[in-house]
């Protein structure tokens, strides 16, 4: 939405020097915009955002 789009601009400014790129910024807005505060995702840059809780997929794979 056009807003997901603004708030992704927003936080690419603020972020990209911690390594937050435009893709993941999009995917950041969108998930704060429409309440959501997991996410799935092997990528630590979303570590910066507070608003978030990265869970990395490496910790639920089968450990035969």
């Amino acid at each position: 939405t056009e807003a997901d789009i603004r708030l992704a601009i927003e936080l690419f400014d603020a972020h990209r020097a911690q390594g937050l790129g435009p893709r993941d910024a999009i995917h950041a807005a969108t998930i704060q915009n429409n309440g959501i505060s997991r996410l799935m995702s092997a990528d630590a840059d979303f570590e910066h955002l507070s608003f978030i809780t990265r869970m990395d997929p490496l910790d639920y794979a089968s450990q035969d």
